[in-house]
């Protein structure tokens, strides 16, 4: 890095970009080691490269992003295109190599036959796991759906919506199903778009297959549990409806808390919204499954037990429309 008695004796106006200078320099030397030794080229090194050449040139690519065949203009802000740390990394899928990470599945609902949609996707819209009042359906029956869109209980399945919600109630079915290979897109489908990658305007289609299940119902809170407050409760709906009705002893944490435009916030700022959360206790996250879902996810992300609940099973068996027990 330049120090300021070099950066002046470039010149007045130079001297105001220090860290421009410093990337001509490196971009100078690369010009130089490319026509030295007739094995690299700008943005790519041979394999018989020397390590530090890789290095350096490793250090340049860092802040462009290089896709094969696509728009490299792409912001690389906040880390789009690459992993991001996280207490449990391998259930969140950055943007590089989402179109080879296995299976991809659009969980969007409105998308349109002939409307682009990455490639190789197969359709699985989130609300096909619910009935008609909204409610989860029975395990057998999430079982056969994803069975008849010919997925495996085996394989590696990567999600993607048209929001952060529509993807994180997928990957909590699949983990409700016991799914092990399963990761949501670090964003949506409108931030794949926008980085240029792969498109298809078919859906994949695949011959149905019998899915088995390893369920896990513990990751679907029973009332008996909310109820003799051996957990945390954490309220995911909007705070007006916190404010008007709440279970008992439930903190606030809403998806504003955890979501910054598309995508998850950081590590540090999870770690600051579940600031009053004990890590060695299970969290029940309550509210609409589809929203409470990327609560639930960030929770998980962050290395928690968390569960999710039904905001209506809740009402139902206060009000005596279930039996409680």
């Amino acid at each position: 890095m330049l120090n300021n008695r070099k950066s002046r004796e470039i010149g007045p106006g130079w001297s105001r970009w220090p860290g421009l200078v410093a990337l001509i320099s490196v971009l100078l030397m690369l010009i130089l080691i490319s026509g030295a030794s007739g094995r690299c080229t700008f943005g790519t090194c041979g394999a018989g490269s020397t390590s530090w050449e890789k290095d350096a040139l490793e250090f340049m690519n860092s802040d462009i992003p290089q896709l094969n065949g696509t728009d490299s203009s792409f912001p690389l802000a906040g880390g789009m295109l690459t992993p991001r740390p996280f207490p449990n990394p391998g259930i969140i899928q950055p943007l590089i190599g989402f179109s080879s990470s296995g299976l991809v599945v659009d969980a969007a609902l409105d998308r349109q036959a002939g409307q682009p949609r990455a490639r190789g996707a197969l359709h699985l819209p989130w609300n096909g796991f619910l009935n008609e009042n909204e409610s989860l359906r029975p395990l057998p029956e999430l079982a056969a759906i994803l069975g008849a869109a010919g997925i495996s209980a085996q394989e590696s399945v990567s999600v993607y919506g048209d929001s952060l919600s529509q993807a994180t109630f997928v990957y909590w079915v699949l983990s409700y199903l016991g799914h092990e290979e399963a990761r949501v897109l670090d964003g949506t489908f409108q931030d794949y778009a926008t980085a240029s990658l792969p498109m298809d305007r078919e859906w994949l289609t695949r011959p149905a297959v019998e899915y088995r299940a390893n369920p896990r119902p513990e990751l679907l809170a029973e009332y008996g549990m909310v109820k003799n407050g051996s957990a945390q409760i954490v309220d995911a709906r909007d705070f007006q409806d916190f404010g008007h009705s709440r279970i008992p002893g439930a903190i606030f944490v809403g998806s504003s808390q955890v979501v910054e435009g598309t995508r998850i916030k950081d590590q540090s700022s999870l770690k600051e919204a579940f600031a009053g959360l004990d890590q060695n206790r299970t969290v029940v996250v309550y509210g609409d499954l589809a929203e409470a879902s990327v609560v639930w996810y960030a929770l998980q992300l962050m290395g928690y037990d968390s569960r999710l609940y039904p905001w209506d099973d809740w009402q139902d068996r206060e009000n005596g429309k279930r039996d409680g027990w």
